[in-house]
């Protein structure tokens, strides 16, 4: 089974009904994308994701989410890198809490 959500909070809401020895590997892996859009312009993503144990098997627990635009131009604007950064640490502040760790990459299954 896998569920999908569209907000950092949603993801963090699913996981925390969850003990962390539930979470495989006790692993958030989580990914950071920066994609040109355009000479200057560049979309920027943040994807979590994990596995967790329940008595039936298995779930998938996936996030994605556009975090906004970065311009490089005269007057260069990190909004999307700032937001995906805010949007890090909560899941970084989150996992400390419970003993997890913060991985780089996705699962996918």
């Amino acid at each position: 089974m896998r569920v999908v959500v569209h907000t950092v909070e949603d993801f963090l809401q699913n996981l925390n009904g969850c003990l962390p020895s539930a979470i495989v590997e006790k692993t958030i892996w989580v990914d950071q994308t920066r994609r040109k859009v355009s000479e200057a312009r560049f979309l920027v993503n943040l994807q979590a994701s994990c596995v967790v144990d329940i008595k039936d098997g298995q779930f998938l627990l996936q996030y994605g989410e556009d975090c906004g635009m970065d311009y490089e131009d005269s007057e260069p604007e990190l909004e999307g890198t700032k937001s995906a950064e805010e949007k890090r640490e909560a899941l970084n502040s989150f996992c400390k809490y419970r003993g997890l760790s913060v991985r780089p990459g996705i699962v996918d299954f």
